[in-house]
């Protein structure tokens, strides 16, 4: 091999960079040399840094064989092979003996080599295996020949470990489907030493000396659980068919889980759990024959677990020092648990069950605050779950259950997750909100299983501490209210989630909170934020309760409370947040209860009006307020009403709007934002249902049409002038996109409203204002505007005129076409606008002359997008255009003539020629990622004009592919007659695939 290197300048180099620690610096000089390595002569250049004193240059060269043996895979002969491979073990046995541990992150990427050669080279000649058996050749090069692990060293028995769970961590990272061999020779060569190595080492006791060793041996075992399965699952041997076979690994195990010098021991411990709970978890088949084993070293009096679980419970001090640990011996317990929770739950009376469950119960209750103090409580969150849910969910397990004690277990367990879930610190953190969350997931099940009776205790709790509050107040009282406050607002919150009748059995004891002055209490007593906040969620959730007479009795009270957090004008961030769920409540309290509230009418509008006039109010409040209030006039059903409240609204809304001055700070700007939104509120809170029939009577529908079309208030020009005056004439809203994004939702409100309404506007009014602010707006806003567009013709495409759309559209697109063109968004929006037109009312635009000359030419440009977003709009434009669903007769035949012989783009091809060449450039130059969204296009084409398409595509292919040289003629006309046999059915899409990677020199990855 020649060299063409300098070995004493790579070594400086190396020595110079990887002294530095410089990430960068390392990785270049790795790419500098990579030419090098993959060289005939980088396994020169590996064998003289491997040699080589500096540990850098070593592990580099442990490195550079990396590179080598991985190049050179193929070419290097079985005599090669195991030279290179007899040499590493060498070099192995070299730097082991001058010192392990500060080698041993060569000594690791050397047997990283080696077990690249044992398993790239497994299967050369037949008799040829057993020269590539790193173990025996190990055994023999250090005059061990029969394999007498008494003899080792530590060292040596280290370096053996390290060898046993490297091959097998390697082997998880290939392709199982391929290692059918390799897992067979695995079995044959590599595991009995494994075996017998456990079988060694399970007499041999943990001292200082081996301490290291043991927990290597575990590390080990560890890689070898997970490797077991996958060996199973890729070849057609087994280790767990006999008993016996994993008897010593497995025993190795459960021999280092002792009570005994726990002190000393307590990482070998940890580890055993680790390797244990991987094992219930990955594949417990492995198991099978030791449960019974298993079961009694964690849960019989007097062994391991049971006094491992009491040791860590009745000692603080080896709680915080062995936090770790500890929560590695609960995954063990909970993989457990796991594993066999059916037969728990099918055998709650039998002794050894109720003992299990106990250190369960005894675990979950791991003094401390969760999350910060302690994880067991959140880890054993997963199983409880899981356990009540079987009980919910397999109706043979409750036939067979002693209720009675079902519920002590589980009430024990739900007191405990209360006491856990009590707020601790002056602010809860994410991580303890999550905790909490599931918690309350745990006590939706409790209420499934048990029903009223968890619910009731909840309750009475918060009675009894309201009491004890009354006599003797403290911050554990407050507590204890705002965890069961917390406990019942969840339960309620997802019972109403889903619509539940059963929510009637809640209201006897909600009533009772009530009756015992829940609310006075709280608002007079505790003024901790966080009890208000869970009151305020609670008080949320119960729009069923105060539906009733009982709930009825208690609205004023409730509402008192609510506008008095929002009335105080809350400046801190904690009290607008009481202030924001406040508003949040009146309003789902408004929409679910409208016809009990009327009698709240006169005090709601005075509150209202002197929000709407108040700048200083957060904008969501003042919307929320607007959106409650016309939500109950609009439950009477009497447009009178209805239309002075809405004229008195929006007239103090003109009032603040003539006070903005051209140039105001943001949050007057916002404010600003907040009147259009109230406008836009009072557009939601008075939308008609979809039956009509159902809501309105007959002479409920007359009147209100009859009110709305003489509109004597002239309401319907106040709302316009609100919108024009904020969105067309205030300089600092023009170019705002939500203030757009509100002028088009009130305009959508009315659009498909059966009878007149405030909301229900003239289509020409509409266009004229789009028509307007076209002109001035960004273009967020021009994406809105074609919404709104699309919105006017699926509703109302048989009222609007041929005339008019013209105009609109030249306006909204024809005049904005540069500006269009620039922004890919705005391409997107276009197509989308065209394609529904297409879609719903095709006569609309197919003939105007802007279309055919203007917007089919936009379509066809379009196409040489690679954006996701462009593609689905602008194909979705063109099969709407080619199949025109809705289209008359003469419409399609009008298309179709379009297509055929229509010169529009250029004077030689027709526009269909025009269409499938774009088709064809731009689904070739597409990611892969995005060549399913052309696929409908291509089957269309065919479908509808094959004789065409196939002339077409002839000559366009000739034309890109082979003229220069990609293809020759015969590929072309394959392709062409494969997609033709498809007759544009779904068989296309994989022509089309091929065709495309084919194109991009690519080919299909197929497991």
């Amino acid at each position: 091999m020649a060299q063409d290197w300098n070995i004493e300048l790579v070594v400086q180099s190396i020595e110079s960079v990887y002294s530095t620690n410089d990430t960068d610096k390392i990785r270049q000089l790795q790419d500098y040399l990579q030419t090098i390595q993959k060289s005939e002569s980088g396994y020169q250049l590996a064998q003289l840094l491997v040699k080589n004193p500096s540990k850098y240059c070593r592990y580099f060269g442990a490195l550079t064989f990396t590179v080598f043996l991985n190049t050179y895979k193929e070419a290097l002969t079985h005599n090669q092979i195991t030279s290179i491979f007899d040499e590493l073990i060498d070099y192995t046995i070299t730097l082991q003996t001058d010192n392990f541990d500060s080698n041993l992150f060569i000594i690791k990427k050397l047997l990283s080599n080696i077990s690249l050669l044992f398993i790239d080279h497994n299967g050369m000649d037949n008799g040829d295996q057993a020269l590539l058996d790193p173990l025996s050749r190990y055994f023999f090069k250090i005059g061990n020949a029969n394999a007498n692990f008494s003899e080792l060293t530590n060292d040596q028995f280290r370096l053996l470990i390290h060898l046993h769970t490297i091959i097998v961590e390697d082997i998880r990272k290939r392709d199982n489907t391929k290692l059918s061999s390799i897992h067979q020779l695995i079995f044959t060569v590599i595991f009995p030493n494994l075996r017998a190595m456990y079988e060694f080492l399970i007499h041999y006791d943990i001292t200082s000396e081996s301490h290291e060793l043991h927990k290597l041996a575990l590390d080990c075992l560890f890689a070898w659980s997970t490797y077991i399965g996958m060996a199973e699952h890729g070849s057609q041997i087994s280790y767990t068919a006999n008993e016996i076979t994993l008897q010593p690994l497995v025993m190795y195990t459960f021999k280092q889980l002792k009570f005994e010098d726990l002190e000393n021991t307590i990482d070998i411990v940890s580890k055993c759990s680790t390797v244990l709970s991987q094992i219930l978890e990955d594949y417990p088949k492995i198991l099978n024959p030791y449960k019974p084993l298993l079961t009694q070293v964690l849960f019989e009096p007097d062994q391991f677990g049971v006094k491992f679980s009491r040791a860590i419970l009745n000692n603080k001090e080896l709680m915080e020092i062995y936090q770790q640990e500890i929560e590695n011996f609960a995954d063990l317990i909970i993989a457990y648990l796991n594993l066999n929770i059916l037969y728990l739950a099918r055998n709650l009376s039998n002794p050894q069950v109720l003992q299990i469950l106990e250190m369960a119960v005894s675990l979950t209750d791991f003094p401390g605050n969760p999350i910060e103090d302690e994880k067991l409580s959140d880890q054993f969150l997963i199983f409880w779950e899981e356990f009540i849910s079987t009980f919910i969910d397999d109706g043979e397990i409750m036939k067979n259950t002693n209720p009675t004690l079902q519920a002590e277990i589980l009430i024990n367990v739900g007191i405990i997750y209360w006491r856990k879930c009590h707020v601790f610190g002056s602010k809860m953190s994410t991580e303890f909100n999550h905790f909490r969350i599931r918690v309350a997931e745990v006590f939706q099940l409790l209420y499934s299983l048990l029903n009223t009776s968890i619910y009731s205790l909840l309750c009475k709790t918060i009675l009894d501490k309201l009491i004890e509050f009354g006599s003797t107040p403290s911050q554990q009282v407050s507590l204890d209210i705002e965890a069961s406050l917390y406990l019942i607002y969840k339960i309620t919150d997802d019972l109403t989630f889903y619509d539940d009748e059963s929510t009637e059995a809640l209201i006897p004891h909600i009533d009772q909170l009530f009756q015992h002055g829940l609310i006075e209490i709280i608002d007079q007593n505790f003024k901790d934020h966080q009890i208000n906040i869970t009151l305020l969620n609670f008080l949320s959730s119960l729009p069923f309760y105060f539906k009733t007479s009982q709930g009825d009795k208690h609205i004023t009270v409730t509402f008192n409370y609510l506008f008095s957090i929002i009335l105080d004008q809350p400046t801190d961030k904690v009290h607008a947040s009481q202030a924001l769920i406040s508003s949040k409540t009146i309003l789902k309290i408004c929409q679910n209860s409208k016809t009990k509230l009327v009698p709240f009418l006169p005090q709601l509008q005075t509150i209202v009006l002197a929000v709407i006039k108040n700048v200083q109010f957060d904008s969501l409040i003042r919307e929320r307020l607007v959106n409650s209030f016309v939500s109950i006039v609009n439950s009477l059903k009497d447009p009178i009403k209805l239309g002075d409240v809405i004229s008195c609204l929006v007239d103090v809304v003109l009032e603040k709007i003539a006070l903005l001055g051209p140039n105001e700070e943001e949050d007057v700007r916002d404010y600003a934002v907040s009147l259009l939104g109230c406008i836009d509120e009072i557009a939601k809170a008075t939308e008609l249902p979809e039956d009509l029939d159902d809501y309105f009577t007959a002479e409920q529908s007359y009147q209100t049409q009859a009110y709305w079309t003489e509109d004597q208030h002239h309401i319907k020009q106040s709302i316009l002038k609100v919108i024009n005056e904020l969105s067309l004439n205030y300089s600092p809203l023009v170019d705002e996109t939500l203030c757009t994004e509100k002028c088009c939702h009130i305009f959508k409100c009315g659009l498909s409203e059966p009878i007149n309404g405030p909301f229900k506007f003239e289509l020409q009014v509409m266009f004229n204002y789009l028509m307007l602010k076209i002109q001035k707006c960004n273009s967020g806003s021009v994406s809105l505007i074609y919404k709104l567009i699309e919105s006017i013709v699926i509703t109302n495409s048989i009222h609007i005129s041929l005339s008019s759309f013209e105009e609109l559209v030249t306006k909204v697109f024809i005049d904005k076409l540069t500006y269009i063109q620039a922004d890919t968004d705005l391409i997107k929006s276009s197509m989308g606008l065209f394609a529904t037109v297409l879609e719903k009312s095709p006569s609309l635009v197919i003939h105007l002359p802007l279309f055919t000359h203007t917007v089919l030419k936009f379509g066809i440009s379009a196409l040489t997008y690679n954006e996701t977003y462009v593609i689905k709009s602008v194909t979705k434009f063109w099969n709407m255009l080619l199949t025109l669903r809705r289209g008359k007769s003469s419409e399609q035949e009008f298309i179709r003539d379009l297509i055929s012989n229509q010169f529009i783009i250029d004077d030689s091809h027709p526009l269909g020629y025009s269409l499938l060449s774009s088709l064809i450039d731009s689904f070739i130059d597409n990611p892969r990622s995005n060549t399913e969204y052309f696929y409908q296009l291509f089957r269309t084409l065919v479908a509808k004009y094959p004789l065409l398409v196939k002339n077409w595509l002839r000559v366009k292919l000739i034309h890109k592919l082979v003229d220069n040289g990609k293809f020759n003629g015969p590929f072309v006309d394959q392709f062409i007659s494969k997609l033709m046999l498809t007759r544009g059915q779904r068989q296309a899409n994989e022509v089309l695939k091929a065709f495309w990677l084919d194109c991009n020199n690519l080919v299909e990855f197929k497991q």
